[in-house]
């Protein structure tokens, strides 16, 4: 039978998944494992980068359980406990394959930008279509606020995003429709050479934010739906201020199509068109990248499904009428 390790705190990253954890207590316990208390980095210091994980939250009775192989090698190299989780295995020891996080808390293979461009900045100008998209409501501000600070720390400011990647996909649901909007946020040696949808994120030493998910019940006609869904992904990164940085929406061919294939003559007779066009201005680099296979598109689709099948208080009523209404009745 297994030495009993009693440790004092089990501190969990943020990117660990449930799954994950119940990976761990099972393999803990065949180890003999034994930790007293749980720190949830996610819940309690969000937004937190790698290194103040180190230097304030780890110790000599803690273990760190991570799904970021950086991180996981850092902790090892300063000669503290920690366990690399993900979907397959669980291992303690040192991931060969990960290049170790610098003082920074980024892959050393990331170039540091010289010379990074104004809009890029901490303070950089927003679009004014902005303020016209931002909730009414106190609460809700404050919600959004803490997220775009969350991502601000955990990045260290812009200039350390390499792109976002927007998910979106939708689904008829009591006579409305059923919108999902997963946002994360990428740092990658090579972002150019990477499609979330079909990259191994382990193999190429990426760092994955999960920024955002929402799940919206909009009113409206189907053969509008998809360019809705999209509005909605748009509308999201840019109320979370990431519209200077590279952004590749992928779309759900299923029930999406790119509005390309509209006569721009309409847009006068299509709101939805119009604001679609006026969104995308807000943009330095955006692309839009089809989506019919692929882990993430996969998994949106399954959660907008348990969503339907399912009583949940995540599913908020959409606005669009009100957003359009913001937009271009004399306010922009």
């Amino acid at each position: 039978m297994p030495l009993l390790e009693r440790v004092i705190t089990l501190v969990i990253g943020e990117c660990v998944t449930d799954e994950h954890f119940t990976r761990f207590k099972l393999y803990a316990a065949d180890q003999g494992i034994v930790f007293e208390q749980v720190l949830n980095v996610a819940a309690g210091h969000s937004g937190m980068s790698g290194a103040q994980i180190i230097h304030h939250l780890l110790g000599h009775h803690t273990i760190l359980l991570s799904s970021n192989g950086a991180l996981h090698n850092k902790v090892l190299s300063k000669s503290l406990k920690s366990y690399f989780v993900n979907d397959e295995y669980v291992s303690d020891k040192f991931l060969p394959h990960i290049n170790t996080l610098s003082t920074n808390n980024k892959p050393n293979s990331v170039p540091v930008k010289s010379a990074p461009a104004p809009n890029k900045n901490n303070n950089s100008v927003q679009p004014a279509i902005r303020d016209f998209l931002l909730p009414t409501s106190s609460k809700d501000l404050k919600r959004l606020s803490k997220k775009c600070r969350r991502i601000r720390n955990y990045f260290d400011g812009l200039n350390n995003i390499d792109s976002v990647a927007v998910t979106v996909s939708l689904r008829a649901f009591d006579g409305a429709q059923l919108i999902g909007v997963k946002i994360r946020i990428l740092s990658a040696a090579d972002i150019e050479a990477v499609n979330i949808e079909t990259v191994n994120i382990e193999a190429v030493n990426i760092e994955v934010l999960d920024a955002s998910e929402s799940y919206i019940l909009e009113a409206c006609e189907q053969d509008q739906a998809g360019l809705i869904a999209l509005n909605y992904s748009l509308i999201t990164v840019i109320l979370l201020r990431l519209n200077s940085v590279k952004t590749v929406i992928f779309f759900d061919t299923d029930y999406i199509a790119l509005p390309d294939k509209y006569d721009k003559n309409k847009i006068n007779n299509n709101d939805h068109l119009g604001l679609y066009f006026v969104l995308i201005n807000a943009f330095e680099k955006l692309e839009f990248n089809p989506a019919h296979k692929g882990g993430y598109i996969e998994q949106l689709r399954l959660r907008i499904f348990d969503l339907i099948s399912s009583d949940s208080n995540e599913i908020k009523l959409g606005n669009m009428a009100d957003i359009i209404k913001s937009v271009f009745n004399g306010r922009l």
